[in-house]
């Protein structure tokens, strides 16, 4: 079996849909429904919205009835193994229902998946993996909410409800995929006094991370560099990479003589490095200690200080090793940009209002949308054809276009056969038509 053959087995769309249909199946036989009243299951009802969010589509599951209707089969039939589609409002009043956390064993499969295939060793870094985490907003609205939404007052007297989570995603900064991990809500439960925050939601999150077995390194900005989450991070195994803004810890190690620097010229870019091993983090009599390390960014012309920044780490360093930290920590623009701005601006619409619902219909559908993310950047990852037609299409919105066309006018038999086919189109003529 050749490398290409070896890779679809592993972490092929089948493989990866199967790591869904392993988590959800078992789902229908908790359904509490009259059985004898319905035609479809609870996977079912999953695996539409879920098709949905792949195709980035909200009008796919009407054409994929039409489809139905007329030949008996469809699109969701052959490529997700969908046997009924429920209606809309249907889907909405099952996915509301569902515990968001009932899916994480899915992202664990699929990384594990991953490392078996040998495509995860490209994001290691000396044999660990960054694991970025960071949050975002998803809804937003003055009048729709829920009693989990977060909410805000504001000085005109009204007050918004948002949605909000805290996503971790393993990166490597020499490559441009992403890996999104499960996200953890940020929301309010009943009987809770205060507003739930990004804070709690790291404490909830850094334990559930030990499910994925890699030695991570968790990066985060400066509001997770206390020590209360640095000693949480270590207490499950995991180094860090965590932004510092503090001014007493800065003074501490300007005035310290086993501060170190170097200078690297980049053009006309002055990169000035400075680290300082074993400095305690604050003042606190049981403060832990920290390696201190930071970047100043000078136009050698104008004098200007371009860019300056600083971290604290767990993990020694050494002259040599400097550059590759500050570029491990450098690299936290890629959850925003490649993960967050693609969902909100590249046909995701992440921000979109699919349903709200009462309990869990909006996580669900965030969740979902970061699932087929994770899919595609699989796909971008080790899917040759996938590549090759992604390099054909140019921008992502425009390949995803073709895509949901494609599938509105023919049946496919396998994601496959779909991706081939817009690959390589068969030539059909004005006359064939006129004649068929």
């Amino acid at each position: 079996m050749n490398r290409g053959m070896s890779l679809k087995k592993l972490v092929g769309f089948q493989s990866l849909l199967n790591s869904v249909k392993e988590v959800i199946e078992p789902l229908n036989s908790q359904d509490l429904r009259d059985q004898t009243r319905i035609n479809y299951t609870i996977s079912d009802c999953v695996l539409s919205n879920f098709a949905m969010m792949f195709f980035q589509d909200a009008s796919m599951l009407q054409f994929q009835r039409k489809m139905e209707d007329e030949y008996q089969n469809s699109n969701l039939r052959n490529l997700f193994g969908i046997k009924h589609i429920p209606s809309d409002s249907t889907l909405r009043t099952m996915l509301d229902k569902i515990n968001p956390n009932t899916f994480a064993p899915i992202f664990s499969n699929i990384i594990t998946k991953l490392n078996s295939s040998g495509e995860l060793k490209k994001f290691s870094i000396d044999g660990k993996y960054l694991c970025l985490i960071d949050g975002s907003q998803y809804h937003c609205s003055n009048k729709v909410n829920c009693k989990h939404c977060l909410t805000k007052n504001h000085r005109n007297k009204t007050t918004s409800y948002a949605h909000q989570v805290l996503v971790p995603a393993i990166v490597n900064p020499k490559l441009k995929e992403v890996l999104p991990l499960m996200p953890e809500e940020i929301r309010n439960e009943d009987g809770k006094e205060k507003q739930d925050c990004e804070i709690n939601a790291a404490k909830r999150l850094i334990p559930k991370l030990k499910q994925y077995n890699l030695p991570f390194i968790l990066c985060g900005d400066a509001m997770f560099a206390s020590q209360n989450i640095i000693e949480l991070t270590q207490e499950n195994g995991f180094s860090y990479i965590l932004t510092t803004k503090s001014e007493t810890l800065k003074e501490r190690v300007g005035q310290s003589s086993r501060l170190r620097g170097k200078e690297v010229i980049v053009k006309n870019k002055k990169y000035l490095y400075e680290w300082l091993n074993e400095v305690s983090l604050n003042y606190n009599t049981k403060t832990i200690m920290v390696n201190y390390f930071s970047l100043k960014i000078i136009d050698i012309e104008t004098a200007e200080v371009s860019y300056k920044n600083s971290w604290v780490t767990d993990l020694k360093i050494e002259g040599e090793l400097v550059e590759t930290f500050v570029e491990a920590a450098r690299s936290r623009w890629k959850i925003e940009n490649e993960c967050f701005n693609i969902l909100k601006n590249n046909g995701y619409e992440m921000e979109h209002n699919y349903g709200h619902g009462e309990e869990y219909l909006a996580a669900n559908y965030f969740l979902l949308t970061l699932l087929s993310h994770l899919f595609h950047q699989i796909h971008q990852l080790v899917d040759e054809v996938y590549q090759k037609l992604r390099a054909k299409k140019g921008p992502l919105v425009v390949l995803w276009n073709d895509l949901k066309v494609a599938i509105k006018m023919i049946i496919f038999d396998s994601w496959d056969q779909l991706l081939n086919y817009l690959l390589s189109p068969p030539k059909i003529y004005a006359s064939q038509l006129m004649t068929s």
